[in-house]
This record gives C-alpha cells, structure tokens and sequence, in this order.
C-alpha cells in the first residue's frame, strides 16, 4: 500500500534523475508543499543546466500512510532530494496527510473529471495506443475530430501513455493546431482536446511542450472570450420561451466545461512562479472572480476557487480579489452544499480574513452562519471562524448559531487546543453569548471555573474574565467563586518568577469586575486590603534608563499589571457604602499614584472613576472636596486632558463635586437666615 501511495516515476524522470544523482551536482534543493494538490514540490540547480522543478505526485495519502516509512521510500525513487533532507520530507508529507484528513477524504485535490469526452464515443468504446497513428489523422477529418479527440483523451488518462503521447510531434502539434483553430466551433472538440492538455500539465516535465505551442495564452484568451459571451448568453435564456432556453442552457452547460478545462491547465502551469506571474499581469484574477457567477457548474467552481486559494497567499492577488467582490461571491457558494468546495471556499476564507476590511465583509455577507457548523470537524474552519470572531458583529452573530454549545463540549470533554480557548474569549465579550456560556443555572461557569482553577489554565480565566465584564444576572454565579480565587491572587500576584503570576493576574481581573458581591463582609475573612496597600506603595528609585517614560516611579512591590487591576478593584468597591470605608483610608496613595503616573492614561482613568464613586457617597464627599484636599484640582486639571474618556470621567465627579459644594453653600445660607 506504500509502494501505491507514490505514483510510478516515468522512465526519462528516472534516468534524468540517476545520472544527476551520479554527476553529483545538484545543489539548491528546495522542497515544498504543492498548493492544491498531494504532491511535494522539488526545485533545484544542476551544472550549467540552471534551474529545474520537478512534481513528486502522492495518492491515497490516508491517515494509515506511516510518514516515514513513505519518506524514505521517496529518497529512495527520487535521486535529486538529498538524504539528510529527510525530515523536511516528512515534515511536507506530514503537513499533506493532516491537510487531506481536514477536506474529509484521502485527496486534498478536487475532483474535476472532464466532460464532453463521452458523448463523442459509442458505449463500450476504449482506446488503443496502438492506433495513435490513427487518432492523429481523425484530428484532419472534419466529421471524426471529435472522436479522434476522444480516443486520446481516454489514452491520456493512463499514466503509462502520457510519455509516449508528448513524444508524438506529430500528434500534439495537430492537438494544438485544431484546438487553435476550431474551439470557437465546437464545444465537444474543444473540451476534449483542453482536457487532454490538462492531463498533460500537470507533469512539471511536459510543462515546456504545452508552453512551446503557446496553450496557456490560448486558455486565458478562451476564458475571456467565453466569459464575455456567456453574459450575454444569459440575457437570451432570460428572453427565451422554454424549447429555446433548454438550448441556451445546454450551450451555457458546454461552456462551463471548456472554461473550468482551461482553468484546470492554468492551475496546473502556475506551479512556475513566472509563468503565474504573467497570468496575473493578464488579468487571471478578475477572471477567475467572473467564474463565481456560474453557480450551477460545480467543476468550474471546484477548479475556479482552488485557483484563487493558490493565488490568495500573495497580497497584491488579496487587493485584486478584494476589488472583484471575491468574497460576497464565494459566500453564498455555501448553499450549494459541496463538501469539496466547501473546504476549498473556507481555506480561500481564511487566507484572506487576515485583511480587517475584507474580514467585515465576510461577516457582512453571512460567513459565520455557514462557518460556525463546520468548526466541529475542520480545523481550518475552526481558525476561520477564530479570526471572523474578532469582528464585534460576529459575535452578536454567534449567539444564533451552534458555535458555543460546539466550544463549550470541546473544552469540557477534552483537551482543547488554543484556537477553541481563543474563540471562546471572543465571543464571551458579547453580553448574549456570556448568558449562553453560563447556563441557566451558572453550571456553565462553574464547570469553567473548576477547570481554570484545576489546571491554573491561563486562557480560559482570560474568558472567565470576560464573562464577568458583563454586569446583570451573570454576576451573581461569580459570588461563591470569589473566595477562592481571592485566595489564588494573593497566593500568585506575589511571585512575579512563577509560572501561575499570570493566571493569578486574570484572577485579579475577574474578581475586581464582581460589583454583586459584598466586598466589606469578605474584607473580615480575607484582609484583602491589606495586600492592597502593601501593593500600592510607590518605589523610591525612578524607572531605569530604557523603560517607557524616563525617570517616573515604580511600584515597590507590585508591576503596573497588577497595580492596575487593583485600582479596577477599588472602583467597585468604591461603589457600595459599607466597602468604600475601606477605600477612603487610601485616597492619599492614590493622589501619589496619579502624580507619578499622570502619563499612564488607563491608571489615571481607573483612579478618577475611585474617585468618581467616592464622592456619590455623601459621607465622604465633604472630606474630599475640603480645601486642603489636592482631588479637586487634579480632577480640574484633567479635564483639559488629551484623551477623551478621561475628560468624560472628570466631567461627572466635578459634576457631583458641584453638587456637594452646591449643597453645603445653601445650608449655610439657610443657617445664616436663621440667625439673622
């Protein structure tokens, strides 16, 4: 089954192959994976002979294929890769093996079969290599060309035949002279004769004989012709009673044959980047975006979209496609319910969802909707749907699909890689999604949770984390959580050199967020605050030459990370009346904060909105606006701050401090009335 998974090397191939192995002057090996197909790609110098590229062709690439043993029994056929290239090999065949077992069978390339070629012969026909000789001059006869076509298109499918129908002069010069002359004649004849170039091309050692006759700017001028006559074709068969529009239909039918046949030669010359090159200078990719319109043809959407996946890794091939609409076409080729395509069309997806503005687009034109059910066995598709969940209207988007309970089961049940941990971040900033997550009952979170806490699992905190952002409902199933990760900040923020510091960080985050729990009660069983003040003390040697903002000062104990997650802390505690208590005894290390750190805009933000919060409470408004009190003139001075949240923020404690100093004014006016 190993010695199958190779197809046979043809004769010449290995002779060539032999004798350079002997000369012993190849140099410049280079091995790739080939784009859309199971083959590795060899590209190599030899003496003064320059450049040279040749195909190793895998089949039945399954999953039972051992990887190494396959490999070696490559260097062993193939006398160019070198034997201490074996890993790389390897690695190649390895990456091939994962890529079929993702489309969902044992080939990563798509089945295009060619048509037309049995309609030219009888039933029971097959032909012989022996009567080549034949076939070439049925090319000169006007009523048998199509069936001389025919019979050589059924020889070319046998591999044993192909060198001796490139050999034959005689035969492809009359291939290329009829397929130059009479394709605009004859559908059948002209699909018959492309398809035979296709079999041909995709041999890296026939490429220069179709190139010699000049077949590949004979396809792109097929193409653009039959894509500018299909327009209006497609008018007729809107115009056209029934009889005439089956016709239409039938020729619009052939068409799409020879246009994908053409395609499929295209595809397969591409392997020469040069030649790719000027393809894409004759406008290849507005045409092959043209083709997405013919929606009922699967081969020519099969071999259309393959192509743009191998063009779409170049970002000058992105931009052309993203001015041709490539995405809201592809999209709704979902709905034709091809697996084959489907994988192709997600692949295309993916390598362009790295551009934000075409990412929008897909999420514009429905791509989560038909991604999200596919995440489950396709791991393309799982990445896809990773880079489109970025995007704030996908995950609005996401609460109506099946992504979450799919998420949810992977990382309960298993072991998830982190692309399914990543996802669930994402999603969870959606206030829907986070409801969706927890349950009915918070069991969700809880089993979350457990497993964040078990394996002190940095990532799924992260999403613990933003499911707690989200004030409502959701914030009561964190209360009988809050003790115990209470319990790993204060055990992981003080060891900066440990492993856990971050995991003990996004717990900081999380709890800092719980505005439901009653902060003053845990304050007697976990002196919290304590910790707090130890961490809010202020080094007495400036920042180190090197660091962000030369000369400011550090925190004694404590990074800027966690510094800042306590000042999210203390504005929720500064919320409730009974834990602001607690807050107000550090109004003076905040002052001293804000000073040193008047350049950090997220610290001074989170330290105005402490204040902001301390001054709702009438209890302790007056002491903080007393003249003696700095907090005032701090919040004055912000409000010509450059960054806009904070002048936000500033703008409404000033608002309260107005109040308070509106209040105690007409009190004193009161008082005075009365004396008087």
């Amino acid at each position: 089954m190993r010695t199958r998974a190779i197809r046979s090397e043809r004769e010449r191939s290995r002779a060539i192959a032999s004798k350079l192995r002997t000369a012993s002057n190849i140099r410049n090996v280079e091995l790739d994976a080939h784009s859309t197909e199971s083959a590795i790609i060899v590209r190599y110098e030899s003496g003064s002979e320059g450049k040279h590229q040749s195909v190793i062709q895998l089949k039945d690439l399954t999953k039972a294929v051992d990887v190494n043993a396959l490999s070696r029994h490559v260097l062993r056929k193939c006398g160019i890769i070198p034997e201490h290239r074996l890993v790389d090999v390897e690695q190649i065949i390895f990456y091939l093996q994962k890529r079929a077992q993702a489309v969902g069978g044992s080939r990563t390339s798509f089945s295009f079969q060619g048509a037309g070629d049995d309609d030219a012969l009888p039933s029971g026909t097959s032909a012989s290599i022996e009567e080549l000789e034949d076939y070439v001059e049925m090319l000169s006869d006007d009523v048998e060309k199509v069936k001389g076509a025919a019979l050589i298109l059924q020889l070319s499918k046998n591999l044993n035949y192909l060198e001796k129908i490139i050999a034959n002069e005689p035969l492809m010069g009359a291939l290329a002279r009829v397929f130059r002359e009479d394709w605009k004649k004859n559908f059948d004849l002209a699909t018959n004769i492309a398809n035979i170039f296709a079999q041909l091309s995709k041999y890296h050692e026939f490429q220069p004989i179709i190139s010699h006759f000049k077949i590949g700017a004979l396809c792109m001028q097929i193409i653009e012709y039959e894509l500018k006559r299909w327009d209006l074709w497609r008018e007729e068969v809107k115009k056209s009673i029934e009889n005439a529009r089956k016709k239409w239909e039938l020729a619009i039918k052939k068409q799409d044959q020879l246009i994908a046949a053409c395609i499929q030669i295209l595809l397969h010359l591409a392997t020469d980047s040069k030649v790719e090159f000027k393809m894409i200078n004759r406008g290849l990719v507005p045409m092959l975006t043209a083709c997405l319109d013919h929606s009922s043809s699967p081969n020519l959407l099969l071999v259309t979209v393959a192509f743009l996946l191998k063009l779409s890794v170049f970002l000058e091939n992105k931009d052309a496609m993203a001015l041709t609409n490539v995405v809201e076409k592809c999209v709704p080729l979902f709905n034709i319910k091809n697996r084959e395509l489907n994988a192709l069309i997600t692949r295309l997806m993916f390598n362009l969802s790295f551009d934000a503005v075409l990412r929008g687009r897909m999420v514009t034109a429905g791509l989560v909707g038909f991604v999200a059910p596919e995440i489950k066995e396709d791991q393309v598709a799982m990445k896809l749907f990773y880079q489109l969940s970025v995007n704030d209207d996908a995950k609005a988007m996401t609460t109506f699909t099946d992504c979450i309970e799919i998420i949810m089961r992977q990382i309960l049940e298993g072991d998830p890689n982190k692309i399914v941990k990543a996802i669930l971040i994402n999603i969870a900033l959606e206030k829907r999604n986070a409801q969706l997550i927890c349950g009915a009952d918070g069991q969700g979170l809880d089993l979350l949770v457990g497993l964040a806490l078990e394996h002190s699992d940095v990532l799924l905190m992260k999403a613990v984390r933003n499911i707690a952002s989200h004030h409502g409902p959701t914030q009561d199933n964190f209360i009988k959580w809050v003790p115990d990760l209470i319990t790993v900040v204060l055990d992981y923020c003080d060891q900066p050199d440990s492993n856990h510091y971050c995991f003990g960080v996004e717990c900081l985050g999380t709890v800092a967020q719980i505005v439901s729990v009653d902060w003053a009660q845990l304050e007697q069983t976990s002196k919290v605050m304590n910790w707090v003040e130890t961490k809010l003390a202020l080094s007495d040697t400036p920042r180190e030459a090197g660091l962000s903002h030369l000369g400011e000062r550090s925190f004694a104990t404590a990074s800027d990370e966690v510094v800042l997650q306590i000042l999210i802390l203390l504005g929720t505690m500064a919320t409730q009346l009974e834990s602001a208590r607690l807050v107000v005894p550090l109004v003076d290390n905040l002052i001293k904060i804000l000073k040193a750190k008047q350049e950090d805009d997220e610290m001074v933000i989170q330290i105005v909105y402490v204040f902001h919060g301390l001054l709702k409470h009438r209890e302790f408004s007056n002491k903080l606006v007393k003249k003696d009190s700095d907090i005032v003139a701090y919040l004055i001075d912000l409000m010509y701050d450059r960054n806009a949240p904070i002048r936000a923020i500033c703008d409404e404690a000033l608002q309260v401090i107005a109040e308070v100093i509106f209040e105690e004014q007409e009190m004193r006016n009161r008082l005075w009335h009365e004396m008087l």
